[in-house]
């Protein structure tokens, strides 16, 4: 369920013509499945004790780094690992 939800944000992003250069629909999809797991947010803010708010800051930094063309929407900085 959880991986067709990514689909359509995806193909929203990809009618948008916001999506990194070559970077495959399929591609962009897994990536955003990973970035949003629940797992990911327990390792990192249940059990590793990164801050909600700064995991989610890094998440968001994370998604456009991986998803969006930075000749569209220009990254500010880095993401920071929390």
């Amino acid at each position: 369920m959880r991986h067709e939800l990514q689909k359509h944000r995806i193909e929203r992003l990809v009618s948008a013509r916001l999506e990194r250069r070559g970077l495959a629909l399929d591609e962009a999809r897994r990536i955003m499945w990973a970035l949003t797991s629940r797992d990911l947010y327990r390792m990192m803010v249940v059990e590793g004790g990164c801050a909600p708010q700064r995991y989610e800051d890094w998440l968001a930094q994370t998604q456009v780094a991986s998803l969006v063309d930075p000749a569209v929407v220009p990254l500010r900085g880095s993401p920071s690992f929390p």
